[in-house]
């Protein structure tokens, strides 16, 4: 299919796009990547009146080690970020959840923040975002800058809070504390849709959790931040049994909103959800150094 006729723009500076958004007519689109935007044009499910290009923009297309925090542009591409020296050392879970998205054909045109906005249900990045508590710089011309934590971005619906012509300029992420963290999920082909993940983040001092992040894409219509897990997690010395009693956890928190679509069912999801949660968190810890046999599925 073809999409529907639309009128384009492609503005060459985030200010000439703010202006652009300003004046736009009400279901105006972003494109980025569009990875899911084209898609869905295709298949006459959107049927946007003006289509903004904001690839002319370079200085949307920069990552930025600061402060110990990570700056990703609205231009920066998924595979820009896997292998960038900064994303590894600041916040390695981004690159183990970038892995499985789709395939390196669609991160090379797909953008981070076009990912986080979309907040597709089986989307890696949101849970990551949750995970890591990332923050959203938001802009628009009449209102100028505001920011606004993943926690509040992030709705349970699956939507997203951003108001017409406003523009998502930016992602930052918090440097995670030194440990080890590991992103897994459940597809039914490799570079599928996702039916479930789960992301996790340890630290460690003198052999005790001191940091433990947890979330899971995929169990919910939104991400969804597992804090009964990891508040059992912190001030605990890893093992077996510590994992597998928070996974637990996590599969009841992470799936009190699961649902049923063509891909899988919500008991499906209940009862995966505490397997990739314990996966993760066992992978988290390899990557920590530790020593921890994972035990088999029951």
């Amino acid at each position: 299919m073809k999409p529907p006729p639309f009128d384009y723009s492609a503005p060459v500076s985030k200010e000439e796009i703010l202006r652009g958004l300003a004046g736009a007519p009400a279901g105006t689109r972003i494109l980025a990547g569009g990875q899911s935007l084209v898609p869905l044009l295709n298949a006459r499910q959107l049927r946007p009146p003006l289509l903004i290009d904001i690839n002319r923009a370079p200085e949307l297309a920069r990552i930025t080690a600061e402060g110990g925090s990570l700056r990703i542009g609205a231009l920066v591409r998924m595979t820009q970020a896997e292998f960038s020296p900064e994303v590894r050392a600041l916040c390695p879970l981004i690159s183990e959840a970038l892995r499985w998205v789709a395939n390196p054909q669609v991160r090379n045109r797909a953008t981070i923040v076009g990912n986080l906005v979309h907040a597709g249900r089986g989307s890696e990045l949101p849970a990551v975002a949750l995970a890591l508590d990332a923050e959203f710089s938001i802009e628009s011309a009449a209102d100028g800058l505001r920011r606004c934590p993943a926690a509040d971005f992030f709705r349970s619906d699956g939507s997203v809070d951003r108001a017409p012509g406003e523009f998502v300029t930016e992602v930052v992420f918090p440097g995670q504390p030194s440990g080890g963290s590991a992103f897994v999920e459940a597809q039914r082909r490799s570079a599928h849709y996702a039916l479930l993940g789960a992301g996790a983040a340890i630290a460690l001092r003198s052999g005790i959790i001191r940091d433990a992040r947890l979330s899971m894409a995929g169990a919910a219509p939104g991400p969804v931040r597992c804090s009964s897990a990891e508040r059992r997690l912190l001030g605990q010395r890893p093992s077996a049994g510590l994992f597998s009693e928070a996974a637990s956890l996590a599969g009841r928190d992470g799936t009190a909103l699961a649902y049923d679509d063509v891909h899988a069912t919500a008991d499906y999801r209940r009862s995966v959800a505490p397997e990739l949660a314990a996966r993760a968190l066992f992978g988290a810890a390899r990557a920590a150094g530790l020593d921890i046999a994972q035990p088999p599925w029951s």
